[in-house]
C-alpha cells in the first residue's frame, strides 16, 4: 500500500487500505458479504469475495496510480495528519474536542474465535447502529493493524500505529454518530494508549472462551485437521507476545506443539489485559455463551432502541481434548489471579 508523507518532518507513513476503500466508495455490504459473520468460508456469500476484489481494482483505477495525488484521498489524509500530530502530543483534551465531547466508543476485545463479531454487530444494533452499512475493516480487526499494535514499543511501529489510529478517528468523525462500537483483538496489547487517549469516553467488553474450544474454532477456520501435526507452524508474533508476557524463550518454544503454543498465547493475551487494569471506563468480562445475548438485551433496554438480540449459539464440545486439561486449568488460574490482583473478576470457563 502507498505511503503518505508528512512534510514537516519528512515522515513516510502508510495509508491503510481501509481508508482507500472508504474514500473510493467500496460498499460496506459487499465487504461484510465477502467475510461472512463467522469468518468461516462456508458463511461467505457466494461470489462475494471475487466481487469485492473486482470492486477494489475499480477503486484503485478511479483514484489513479499515485494514491497520494488523489484529491479526495489527500483531503482525508490531511485531516488524519492533523489528528496524528495531536496523538503524537498525547493531547487527550484536543482529541475529545475533535471527536466531540459526547462521543462514546465501546471497544470489543477478546482472543481469536471468542464470538467478538457477534458482540460487535449485536451491540452496534443495540445502540441503534446499522453496522452492515459501515466499513468492515474500520469497525472490525483491521484498523489499527495487528503488527503496529503488537509491536507498539518499536519507534517506527509506534508512528505507524498513531497514523492508522488517526485514519480511524477521522473516519469516526465523518461517518459515525455519538456511539461507536469497535472490535479489535490486538488492542489488548496497546490498552495503555487507548486509556490515555479516551479515558472515560471509552468502555470495554471482553469476550472470554475456554482455550480448548477457541483452539478448535481456529483450526476449523484455518482448514487444519483437529489432530494438528506437531510441527504445524505458528506466526512469529505468537512467540514475541508470549516472550513479553510469559517470559517464554526460543528453545522451550521450539519444543511446544501448535496446541501448546495456542494455550501460551491465550494466557499471554489475557495477562496483557490484566496488566493494563484498572481502566477509567467500564470493563465487562463476558463468558462465551448465553451471557453474550444477555449483555445485548441489557444494552438495548438501556438505550431504548428496541433491538431484539439474535440468540448466540455455542456449539457443543465433542471429542478428546487437544490440550492437557491440567495445563488449561493452570493457565486459567494464573489469569484469574492476575485479574483479581487488578481488581477485576475473571469467570470460571467450561469446555463448551
Amino acid at each position: 500500500m502507498a505511503t503518505y508523507t508528512i512534510h514537516w518532518n519528512e515522515l513516510h507513513l502508510p495509508i491503510h487500505e481501509a481508508t482507500v476503500w472508504h474514500v473510493g466508495g467500496v460498499e460496506p455490504s459487499l465487504q461484510w458479504a465477502a467475510r461472512g459473520l463467522t469468518g468461516h468460508t462456508a458463511d461467505r456469500q457466494s461470489g462475494a469475495p471475487e466481487r469485492l476484489e473486482e470492486r477494489k481494482r475499480e477503486v484503485l483505477t478511479k483514484l489513479g496510480g499515485d494514491l497520494a495525488l488523489s484529491k479526495e484521498l489527500r483531503s482525508f489524509l490531511d485531516e488524519a495528519a492533523t489528528v496524528f500530530v495531536g496523538l503524537l502530543r498525547g493531547d487527550a483534551a484536543w482529541l475529545r474536542s475533535f471527536l466531540g465531547e459526547e462521543r462514546r466508543i465501546v471497544f470489543v476485545l477478546g482472543f481469536a474465535r471468542t464470538g467478538g463479531t457477534y458482540l460487535l454487530t449485536e451491540l452496534a444494533a443495540a445502540n441503534g447502529i446499522e453496522w452492515s452499512t459501515h466499513s468492515l475493516p474500520m469497525l472490525h480487526d483491521d484498523v489499527p493493524s495487528r503488527e503496529p499494535l503488537v509491536y507498539a514499543g518499536h519507534p517506527s511501529r509506534w508512528l505507524n500505529l498513531l497514523f492508522e489510529l488517526a485514519q480511524f478517528l477521522v473516519w469516526v468523525k465523518k461517518t459515525q454518530g455519538p456511539f461507536v462500537v469497535k472490535k479489535n483483538i490486538s488492542l489488548a496489547y496497546a490498552l495503555p494508549l487507548i486509556e490515555a487517549l479516551f479515558g472515560g469516553n471509552a468502555s470495554y467488553v471482553l469476550s472470554v472462551r475456554h482455550p480448548e474450544t477457541s483452539l478448535r474454532s481456529i483450526l476449523k477456520m484455518l482448514g487444519l485437521p483437529i489432530t494438528v501435526p506437531e510441527g504445524a507452524d505458528t506466526p512469529t508474533y505468537w512467540f514475541d507476545v508470549t516472550h513479553r508476557y510469559l517470559g517464554m524463550e526460543q528453545e522451550p518454544w521450539k519444543e511446544l506443539s501448535y496446541a501448546q503454543r495456542h494455550l501460551a498465547l491465550w494466557e499471554a493475551y489475557h495477562l496483557a489485559i490484566a496488566k493494563s487494569l484498572p481502566l477509567t471506563g467500564s470493563l465487562e468480562v463476558v463468558p462465551y455463551g448465553s451471557a453474550y445475548t444477555d449483555l445485548v438485551r441489557r444494552t438495548a433496554a438501556g438505550r431504548g432502541t428496541g433491538h431484539r438480540a439474535s440468540e448466540f449459539h455455542a456449539p457443543p464440545a465433542t471429542g478428546t481434548p487437544l490440550l492437557a486439561p491440567e495445563a488449561c486449568e493452570e493457565a486459567m488460574e494464573r489469569v484469574r489471579t492476575a485479574f483479581t490482583a487488578s481488581g477485576k473478576d475473571f469467570p470460571l470457563l467450561t469446555w463448551c
